[in-house]
């Protein structure tokens, strides 16, 4: 029964064919980031952590050297020397040959025993260090390369990151040499092309949220834009070839944009499946709480980000299966729609940070907006105002008992029967409770308490006593208790019915 139904809102609202893209987008982008990269190849490398180079011919006998894969090379007290003998396949490349390197460190390089370039200055401490570029190229003299046995010595450090990076040199290779050391901005071209389509869905967003008058789609707009910053923080890095311990603020502004993404996306699941009283609100705190606590456990700056995110789409879709459970099921295709994004944060950290986000917020918002509006923001028909009953149909010891609206002043819960109090000061029993009876009332009844419903026309003025106690005085002179968090709905309404009552 509960699968049918499912499907049945899935045809309706094309809800079936997000969740279908998400699921596509997610295979490909995990099946192309592990065939476009091998692990295997990035360099071996000796490290120690020394001020002198002490080379070793067979870094299998030197005990004070260690191996490490060139993206696990630790960051140094002070500073340290890494050593690597370069395949000779790295050397069957067309024209001038150069080092490249990225990350966010200082060095001094050598080749087959000569400098050929620096990166900074490394020194032993931050006030002897001098950042250098975040990406960096060396030519390699020609006449030092020899037909085997080539060596690459680098002096590094890491002293101005001002935090502790998760890795600290991001790549190490022989290349083609070029002039420019930034990366290319054609390793962004996935972003670029993708933010175009999300700042379209923003402004579609922005359109259907002027026609049905919806605020609550300005929260997507907020977390989309919140993703193109990300996006912009990126690219930078091929703008700009910074000193590498402005790196910090870059990551920093990638990772405030990905958390507002995530927690606009929740108050728009708070607000567009709402719960009584403020659990979503509660919710917004405890997601938000819970990203905070998941910042402080990754190391770096990519894993904080990918845990925040985890944390902040566990509540989304803990928020809507609950809401879509007990309300509408279209929250839960919406929380399914957006299942992909922790689970290609999971799969391929790296790929979803550079990528994989900004095609999913496309796949996700910009499909809905033109497949599935209804789903983001149902189109509410204008109301039809049903004519004011003249008679209240009281039912009382087997009978039926016609009463006149305006004859009725107030409604009183006597456990599991009402009161129906008159004008005239008699009352009559009705054989169900206070709150069976209440969508048979018109507007001007107002619940003050759990046990009072008052006709507006029949009050007075609203009293406060000590000890924040609330009451409505009627025509009549009888006091009727007000609930606290009764009080400012009660007053709204009072306003609202003395502008609309006719002059008597």
């Amino acid at each position: 029964m509960a699968f049918e139904r499912l499907k049945e809102i899935a045809q309706k609202h094309w809800g079936f064919e997000v969740i279908a893209i998400q699921i596509l987008v997610l295979i490909l982008l995990v099946q192309t980031q592990s065939n476009g990269s091998d692990p295997s190849i990035s360099p071996i490398v000796g490290f120690i952590d020394a001020d002198i180079a002490r080379f070793s011919s067979d870094r299998g006998e030197g005990e004070e050297w260690q191996e490490f894969n060139i993206y696990d090379a630790p960051a140094p007290e002070g500073t340290a020397w890494v050593d690597w003998i370069i395949p000779n396949a790295e050397f069957e490349r067309p024209g001038p040959l150069a080092i490249s390197m990225q990350g966010p460190f200082s060095a001094a390089v050598f080749f087959n025993g000569v400098e050929i370039g620096r990166k900074g200055v490394p020194g032993s401490g931050p006030r002897l260090e001098t950042a250098g570029p975040i990406d960096a190229i060396f030519a390699i003299p020609e006449y030092l390369v020899q037909p085997t046995g080539n060596r690459l010595a680098m002096r590094y450090s890491a002293n101005r990151a001002g935090y502790k990076p998760a890795v600290i040199i991001q790549s190490l290779y022989v290349r083609s040499y070029r002039a420019d050391a930034r990366r290319d901005l054609r390793y962004y071209t996935p972003a670029l092309i993708f933010s175009g389509g999300l700042i379209a869905a923003a402004l579609g967003m922005l359109q259907l949220a002027r026609v049905r008058k919806d605020k609550r789609l300005n929260w997507l707009v907020v977390g989309i834009f919140a993703l193109t910053v990300s996006i912009a923080a990126e690219v930078s890095r091929s703008v700009i070839n910074y000193p590498y311990d402005w790196h910090q603020t870059r990551q920093a502004f990638v990772g405030v944009g990905f958390v507002l993404f995530g927690t606009a996306i929740l108050r728009f699941a708070t607000l567009r499946w709402p719960a009584p009283g403020q659990l979503g609100l509660v919710s917004l705190v405890s997601g938000i709480s819970l990203a905070v606590i998941a910042w402080t456990i990754g190391s770096g700056y990519d894993a904080k980000i990918i845990f925040a995110n985890i944390g902040l789409f566990s509540s989304i879709l803990t928020w809507t299966i609950w809401r879509g459970v007990a309300a509408d099921h279209n929250a839960i295709i919406f929380g399914l729609s957006l299942i992909g994004f922790p689970l290609l944060a999971i799969a391929s950290p790296g790929d979803f940070l550079d990528r994989g986000a900004y095609i999913m917020g496309v796949s996700v918002f910009g499909y809905a907006l033109l497949r599935t509006p209804q789903l983001l923001s149902p189109n509410i028909e204008p109301a039809i105002e049903t004519p004011r009953p003249a008679m209240f149909s009281v039912r009382t010891g087997g009978r039926c008992v016609f009463i006149p609206i305006d004859d009725i002043t107030l409604l009183k819960a006597a456990g599991n029967y009402t009161e129906i109090h008159k004008g005239d000061n008699q009352w009559e029993l009705e054989n169900r409770g206070l709150s069976a009876i209440a969508g048979e009332l018109p507007k001007e009844f107002f619940r003050v308490h759990r046990s009072y419903t008052v006709n507006l026309a029949a009050a007075e003025s609203l009293k406060t006593q000590e000890g924040s106690r609330y009451w409505l005085v009627l025509r009549s002179g009888e006091k009727i208790p007000v609930s606290r968090n009764r009080v400012k709905d009660l007053r709204a309404a009072m306003m609202e019915y003395s502008t609309e009552r006719p002059n008597s």
